[in-house]
């Protein structure tokens, strides 16, 4: 399988960044990922309460990350002051204070082979993460959230899979990922939060 260079820049740009905020965050003490067992994915398919977004449509020419996810739908779940970047088409959501809650959501032209690609990426850097006992990579996995073994999600858009930190979902010719950067003062599970949305960008598209 022919692996398309943007979508793999792209992603390993983005678990980087990840890397990099949450051993900052945790040498001050703030909250990041974490794949224990309330971050594991349920067997139910209930969307995050706040984030149904109702049946607004977005025009295709304005199909951006803040334009599918505004800071009214992600209000129910940081708390305080929320400021929204946008860089093409991702959409970074940040809350007042340190440390701060920091979401993201990205959305892309993809089709069935990016998502095949993402998914076996993530894999293999769950992989490369759970067999490093020691080094710069021990334990990454779970700081990050990046498991061995991403598990499919149900019912969400065409395909979808979380690794314990990142919702990966394709939707007809959408690919959008959603994570926790930053995850200080959610008190809800973050896979819930996160599903609920996608839900609700999907809703838009």
């Amino acid at each position: 399988m022919k692996m398309k260079t943007k979508t793999t820049r792209s992603l390993l740009s983005l678990v980087s960044l990840s890397l990099v905020l949450a051993v900052l965050l945790s040498a001050c003490g703030g909250d990041v990922f974490s794949t224990n067992a309330s971050q594991s994915l349920p067997g139910s398919n209930n969307s995050a309460p706040g984030a149904t977004g109702g049946n607004s449509k977005v025009p295709a020419r304005n199909l951006t990350g803040c334009s599918l996810i505004t800071k009214d739908d992600v209000k129910p779940f940081i708390g305080g002051e929320i400021t929204q970047e946008e860089n093409r088409g991702e959409c970074t959501y940040l809350s007042a204070g340190l440390p701060p809650t920091v979401l993201l959501f990205s959305i892309d032209n993809g089709d069935a082979q990016d998502y095949a690609i993402q998914k076996k990426i993530y894999s293999g850097l769950g992989g490369a993460f759970a067999s490093a006992d020691s080094g710069p990579f021990a334990g990454a996995g779970e700081v990050v959230g990046i498991s061995a073994t991403p598990q499919d999600v149900p019912g969400l858009g065409d395909q979808a899979f979380w690794t314990g930190g990142f919702l990966i979902i394709l939707k007809g010719d959408k690919l959008m990922t959603l994570t926790f950067l930053s995850g200080s003062g959610v008190g809800k599970p973050k896979f819930d939060i996160l599903k609920g949305l996608a839900q609700t960008a999907i809703s838009r598209l």
